[in-house]
């Protein structure tokens, strides 16, 4: 529905309707101490919906922008509490291979006659082509201190 108000065309949104329960849950959110804050701004941004307040003064309430207001009303009415949720993150696929690291480990491990590594993580990077600050996680990981003499 689409009404005028100082010559500027407005889209009038209707209010959620929304079972007890679902309210009820909303409430308990938005009430948790010990639960996780940005759900109970969430919910808190929902029931500020259900009780008529506007973008504008939603955003003044919970300090947050009207665009965030809109995507957690948005995603609510689409999904319902299932919107409110985080998405799931994507995760990169790891750099380098198993293979790779076992080959910088067995580089790192190789000894001279006199006990000496016989590579640092400057020469280990020259000849896997693994970036240094890779080498460095490798050898912090599996606890490697090849610079370290016994």
């Amino acid at each position: 529905m689409w009404y005028t108000s100082n010559r500027i065309m407005c889209r009038k949104f209707a209010l959620p309707v929304i079972d007890p329960a679902t309210q009820q849950q909303l409430l308990s959110y938005a009430r948790s101490l010990k639960g996780e804050r940005r759900l109970a701004q969430r919910a808190q941004i929902i029931l500020d919906w259900i009780e008529g307040f506007t973008y504008k003064r939603s955003s003044q309430k919970n300090q947050f922008t009207e665009r965030v207001i809109a995507k957690w009303r948005g995603l609510f009415a689409k999904q319902g509490m299932a919107g409110l949720a985080d998405a799931p993150w994507s995760v990169r696929p790891p750099a380098y291979t198993d293979a790779d690291r076992a080959r910088v480990i067995r580089l790192a491990c190789q000894r001279t006659d006199r006990g000496t590594p016989l590579y640092n993580q400057q020469n280990i990077t020259a000849q896997t082509g693994i970036s240094q600050s890779w080498v460095s996680e490798i050898f912090w990981a599996a606890a490697l201190r090849p610079h370290k003499t016994d």
